[in-house]
């Protein structure tokens, strides 16, 4: 059964080059409409929907990069865990989320990390598609409240949340895009 689960993950080099690929495709389909808007056979209107879209497409690759969610961490102002004894803290209440959490889906990725933010409220936020923000104001809530908040952002990942407010906030982006550029 590990042996089928391996198989089914990809390497991170392929993702790569499918992310350049994409790229590749996005700066290409860019040209062609500049040179479309140079001889004047596409309407301007086109050309600025075409443009939206591919600006659309731009902010979703890299959002969905690990360089965007690395941006997303810094914006929300998550660092690492420097202090070891609430670190041990923090991993002990994770480790007992995410075995809740994976035995309601087991396709939940295990490579997701905790960060902090030290926020004084009690608050916490899933961060791109594997990554936790915690604010130091929830861990000083009762253990049982912590594990439901990090169950509930581990229930974001799992269901692409994330991944959904990226698609929603560059199509955003786009038609912004094309408002600002048409006429």
């Amino acid at each position: 059964m590990e042996a089928q689960s391996a198989k089914r993950k990809f390497h991170p080099t392929f993702l790569l080059i499918i992310l350049y690929l994409a790229a590749g495709l996005i700066v290409i389909t860019y040209g062609l409409i500049q040179i479309e808007m140079i001889f004047d056979i596409i309407p301007p209107d086109i050309v600025y929907i075409g443009q939206g879209v591919i600006f659309f497409l731009v902010v979703l690759i890299f959002s969905c990069s690990p360089a965007g969610e690395a941006i997303s961490r810094k914006r929300a102002k998550c660092t690492e865990i420097s202090d070891q004894q609430l670190r041990a803290k923090v991993d002990a209440l994770y480790n007992q989320a995410f075995a809740k959490a994976k035995e309601l889906n087991p396709k939940l990725r295990d490579d997701i990390k905790i960060f902090i933010n030290n926020e004084k409220s009690p608050n916490a936020v899933a961060v791109g598609n594997k990554s936790i923000c915690i604010t130091s104001g929830l861990l000083k809530r009762a253990d049982n409240e912590i594990i439901a908040v990090l169950i509930h952002e581990l229930a974001h990942i799992s269901y692409k949340d994330t991944l959904i407010k990226a698609i929603i906030g560059g199509g955003d982006m786009g038609v912004r895009f094309f408002c600002f550029y048409s006429e």
